[in-house]
This record gives C-alpha cells, sequence and structure tokens, in this order.
C-alpha cells in the first residue's frame, strides 16, 4: 500500500529478500538469539519452580538451554516466513529491525539486488551506531518513491557512490 508520499510511504516487503536475510545471519546472530531465549527460559523457571522443586541448579539451567533452543528454531523460522511491514513516516524508518529517526541516519539509497535470477528493489541504510539495515521494497511502491522520501528527508547517499548492499 502507497501512502501520500508527503505522509510516508509503506510496504510488505517481499518473502525472497526476507528469507534471503534470514539465510544471511550469522553464527553469532544465531547464539545471541540462543542466549536470550535461554536467559528468559532461566528467570521463568527460578521463578516459578525452584522455589518448590527438588531440582539443583544445574538441572534447571540444563531445562533452560533446551527450552531456549525450541524456542529459537521457531523464531527463526517465523523471521524466514513472515511478511515484514516497513513504514517511512515523516519522523521515522519503522520496520522489524527497528525505528530508525531519519537524524540518526549516516547514509541511505535505494538499490537492486538479484536472488535466484531476479531483481529485487531494496533500500539499505546505515544508523551511526548501528551496522547496515536492508529492507525489500515491494512491488506496490515505486522505487524511485522510495529514494524521492528518503532525500526529502535528508537522507544522504553513501561517499564513493552506491555499493550493492551487503546481503
Amino acid at each position: 500500500m502507497q501512502g501520500h508520499p508527503d505522509q510516508g510511504l509503506r510496504w510488505t516487503e517481499p518473502r525472497a529478500v526476507t528469507r534471503l536475510k534470514a539465510r544471511a545471519m550469522t553464527l553469532r546472530q544465531r547464539l545471541g538469539l540462543l542466549a536470550i531465549l535461554t536467559v528468559v527460559s532461566a528467570v521463568w523457571l527460578v521463578c516459578e519452580i525452584l522455589p518448590s522443586s527438588l531440582f539443583g541448579w544445574e538441572a534447571l539451567a540444563a531445562i533452560a538451554l533446551v527450552i531456549g533452543w525450541l524456542w529459537a528454531y521457531p523464531v527463526m523460522w517465523l523471521n524466514r516466513n513472515i511478511h515484514n511491514m516497513v513504514s517511512l513516516t515523516p519522523d521515522a524508518i519503522l520496520g522489524p529491525l527497528g525505528n530508525h529517526n531519519y537524524l540518526f541516519i549516516a547514509w541511505g539509497y535505494v538499490g537492486t539486488v538479484e536472488i535466484d535470477g531476479k531483481p529485487f528493489q531494496v533500500m539499505v541504510y546505515k544508523v551511526h551506531h548501528l551496522d547496515e539495515v536492508l529492507y525489500g521494497i515491494g512491488e506496490e511502491v515505486d522505487a524511485n518513491a522510495v529514494a524521492a522520501f528518503l532525500k526529502r528527508k535528508g537522507v544522504r547517499e553513501p561517499d564513493g557512490g552506491t555499493a550493492p548492499p551487503r546481503v
């Protein structure tokens, strides 16, 4: 769905781009997700089971690791298969990777990435203190309108031209 250019733009990220980004998840990112889910499981186990449990902390830690592992795979599957909504609002870029105010974006551009021989339009930008963020641009939105919107918001192109996105 494309909005009025001055009010912002909104689209659904193409599934091929979402799957490509999920495949590109590094081992460090996967282990980080597992660690977070394990800690959440451990806190729940300690709060709910430990006071009335006969288990030692070692058994609860092992159970928390297994629960974290069981959570991690469905979360990664969902990350690969759910359609992500991306919005360019007057104040920020809103997407599954966070809300980023234009003031904190170092640079950004619209480019093309090829997936299985088919070209997809993408928006790539860098938040000052984070890695590059890549979102596929849905077919319902004109990529030129996205580029023009970013330019109107003061997002500059990267130094040295536009390199192809790292995926």
